[in-house]
């Protein structure tokens, strides 16, 4: 009797658990001079962030703090700045899943004087497996 409850107890776990699945997903908060200005997910769809260029100053930063379900410490990370035709413009490296990736916006808004190119994308990436779109960013005037 003790065994076929034990039976009977464990196939109802494995049915409750096909049924019902814990995740966790990737997010990432975007800020412009220290204050928070999006949030994101996976989940997300079409992920944009839009600014306007006579709100800048010289110093202005886009901070990019992104979360994963698995953070490591020791491990290289970086932000890929991308054209409007996916080419990696530059990188912001840094290490550490846990901490924040800072973009000085002068190098882009100076490449959007030069180019008239508005729009970059932006990756996470965490090589060689972690490879994350995280948002497009757009310059307006």
């Amino acid at each position: 009797m003790k065994k076929l409850l034990v039976t009977i107890s464990f196939l109802l776990t494995l049915t409750i658990s096909g049924y019902c699945q814990a995740d966790t997903i990737s997010y990432w908060h975007v800020y412009l001079d220290n204050k928070l200005i999006n949030e994101f997910s996976v989940t997300t769809d079409n992920p944009k962030v839009e600014i306007s260029t006579p709100d800048l100053n010289k110093s202005s930063i886009l901070t990019v703090e992104y979360f994963r379900d698995t953070p490591c410490q020791n491990c290289r990370i970086y932000l890929a700045i991308c054209n409007s035709e996916d080419d990696i413009i530059f990188k912001i490296k840094g290490s550490g899943t846990l901490n924040m990736l800072n973009l000085k916006l002068k190098r882009l808004v100076d490449l959007f004087s030069k180019t008239k190119d508005s729009t970059f994308i932006l990756y996470y990436k965490e090589p060689p497996y972690h490879n994350q779109f995280l948002f497009t960013l757009t310059f307006k005037k």
